[in-house]
């Protein structure tokens, strides 16, 4: 290795040009103040909804209510098909038709959509209320919203009921009629040859079907839900008619006031 020389040593050496390399792709946390400044607008952001957030649920589960209102509602079995029906009373009837020519055929079931009409008007005023009070925070509006709250619930109920009380009826629409009508007999024995069924010889076969008709888990999940936004719609009134007191300055009665005036012209004559 050469050793440099005493007088190469003394000589000052030139400063070296640090070269500028690519900028380092360095990755930055959020500060804490960056936090802060997203969580302060935040707040800011939901402001307008203080005070409405119970409001704001039941709105969201009316609406679901309503879209579940075209699903079915009621469904029955019996020998010869099922059939399906809605709130609104929409008829679905999938059956190979063994009554058709029979001089007693099933009747369609007496259900009425009108109950289901009602609630669908209570669900929309409730929707346009909640979003009417969130701007003007009205008090008037905030009973509106929970009465017709508490209404859809009662009309769902009702719904429900009515459509329970058409089961028999309902039953039947599928059912085989009369087993000794000429037509009914014609309509088993074409049944039969399609091969979509057993003829019903008796002590020949047995032959088993459900003849049930039973509300579905949408009916249920509709109505647990209608009473869940109705509950949220008074809790939230109650809290905001408890704020409202709190906030709101102490009056004092007209015999109070009297007796403070009088105790001061006493002491000042």
């Amino acid at each position: 290795m050469v050793q440099p020389t005493p007088w190469q040593a003394k000589k000052p050496h030139a400063p070296q040009a640090v070269s500028a390399g690519p900028p380092l792709n360095w990755v930055t946390r959020p500060s804490s103040v960056d936090l802060r400044t997203f969580l302060t607008r935040l707040r800011s952001s939901s402001t307008p909804l203080r005070g409405h957030w119970g409001y704001l649920c039941t709105a969201t589960g009316n609406i679901v209510v309503f879209f579940l209102m075209f699903k079915p509602w009621l469904l029955a079995t019996h020998a010869d098909g099922k059939v399906t029906a809605t709130a609104f009373g929409h008829i679905r009837v999938t059956t190979t038709l063994v009554s058709l020519w029979s001089s007693n055929p099933p009747a369609v079931a007496p259900i009425s959509g009108s109950w289901a009409i009602v609630a669908s008007c209570a669900i929309g005023a409730t929707v346009i209320t909640v979003g009417a009070n969130i701007r003007a925070r009205s008090n008037l509006l905030t009973l509106l919203a929970t009465g017709s709250a508490v209404a859809v619930t009662i009309l769902v109920t009702i719904t429900m009921i009515h459509l329970s009380s058409t089961g028999i009826a309902f039953r039947n629409m599928v059912g085989t009629g009369p087993i000794v009508d000429v037509g009914t007999q014609l309509g088993l024995i074409i049944r039969w040859a399609s091969g979509n069924g057993t003829y019903p010889i008796p002590g020949h076969k047995t032959v088993s079907y459900n003849a049930t008709a039973n509300l579905t888990t949408t009916a249920f999940y509709a109505c647990a839900i209608s009473m869940i936004s109705a509950v949220a719609a008074i809790a939230q009134w109650i809290r905001s008619a408890r704020v409202s007191r709190r906030s709101s300055p102490a009056v004092a009665s007209p015999e109070v006031v009297l007796a403070a005036d009088a105790g001061k012209s006493l002491e000042n004559p």
